[in-house]
């Protein structure tokens, strides 16, 4: 039996600008939990790291980004780190990788015209992957490739969408790698990346196929599904997969109803539950805010901040309730806006009961509209 380390999709010089200053703090753990995904392979005794593609988030790092990233697999000697440019960062003409200067020994790149294969004698595994030469362009990740004979253990890595029951793949747009391409290879495992969420792929068949995810989470729309590393076992009879949680932060998206806030404090009550030194979260206020709230985001935001790692609340969502909402003090005399409010609500009460809702639709909506006001509900 054998273990190997698969991570991917780290995505380190990542800018996090929507974090504000906070976003060098998430820049800085990025490249810590780095450090701490390559530290799995000595305590587990791993035999190889795997990093499926996007190690940097573009082709072109910074300097400092790429000494630090050699740095650390210097350290990890002899233990070989195998490394799949993505498609953040490229194997295009003017790719970093085509001059990694003062490269460690123990790193092998993929950066053949075609399929490529790492043989690890030592540990009878060999494992296939296709370096990423220009955005979705070129064969398919995995076409060509075949087992090694000398090897016990054959595996592949791709970084590519999986094919996906009632999805339509878009080639133009994605690489694709389906269950079948996985099977021509002949490989015990597939070792993905292009996607951030760890999970499973294709169960059922004779391989494994796992999305790592990024190891340190990017995004809300990653919730709780990224933050891992994978320890893949090699057995002769069979593959196991163990996640191991890497990532410092969680990253939470929460949607409060605006309706049912009668008091600044109800954000408070709201959120408390949440609270935590690792959490990343963002508030969505939605719906219509009654006036009498007199809630003030920032103040809240403020009072809140020191709870949670980062916080931010996104008014964005809110509205006035049009019962609050007085179309007759919104504009002076004789402006265009007055002269629309006095003739809809004249249309209003010379309606019928069937054309009443229809007038009062028109009355709100042009009114709010006239003064700039679309967040009137």
């Amino acid at each position: 039996m054998i273990r190997i380390i698969h991570t991917g999709d780290v995505h380190i010089g990542r800018g996090f600008q929507f974090l504000g200053e906070f976003g060098r703090v998430v820049r800085a753990q990025i490249r810590e939990t780095f450090t701490r995904v390559l530290a799995l392979a000595p305590a587990q005794k791993a035999v190889a790291v795997l990093i499926a593609g996007d190690l940097f988030d573009q082709h072109r790092p910074d300097i400092s980004d790429v000494r630090f990233v050699l740095g650390e697999i210097h350290k990890l000697r002899p233990i070989p780190v195998i490394l799949l440019p993505g498609t953040h960062d490229l194997l295009s003409a003017d790719s970093v990788y085509r001059s990694l200067g003062g490269r460690p020994d123990n790193l092998h790149l993929i950066d053949g015209d075609g399929p490529q294969t790492v043989f690890l004698e030592s540990a009878g595994l060999a494992v296939h992957a296709r370096a990423n030469r220009a955005k979705w362009v070129g064969e398919p990740p995995l076409a060509g490739i075949r087992p090694e004979p000398r090897a016990r253990y054959n595996i592949v890595m791709a970084h590519a969408s999986a094919e996906r029951g009632g999805i339509d793949a878009d080639p133009e747009h994605d690489y694709v790698v389906t269950a079948a391409d996985i099977r021509a290879t002949a490989a015990r495992y597939c070792a993905l990346g292009h996607w951030h969420k760890c999970a499973e792929q294709f169960p059922g068949n004779p391989f494994k196929a796992w999305y790592c995810g990024s190891p340190e989470t990017l995004q809300f729309d990653d919730g709780e599904a990224s933050g891992y590393a994978l320890e893949v076992l090699l057995d002769e009879g069979q593959t196991t997969v163990v996640p191991h949680r890497v990532g410092k932060y969680r990253w939470q998206e929460v949607a409060l109803d605006a309706a049912a806030l009668q008091d600044p404090d109800d954000v408070v009550h709201a959120l408390a539950g949440l609270a935590a030194p690792d959490r990343i979260v963002r508030v969505l206020l939605q719906g219509a805010l009654p006036t009498t709230a007199a809630f003030d985001p920032e103040a809240t935001r403020e009072q809140l901040a020191d709870r949670f790692a980062y916080l931010t609340l996104s008014t964005e969502c809110l509205r006035t309730r049009w019962e609050e909402f007085d179309p007759t003090t919104v504009f002076p005399l004789g402006t265009i806006g007055s002269a629309f409010v006095a003739l809809a609500q004249a249309q209003l009460q010379a309606a019928g009961a069937g054309d009443r809702p229809l007038w009062e639709e028109v009355l709100r909506r042009g009114t709010a509209l006239l003064a700039g006001r679309e967040d009137v509900g």
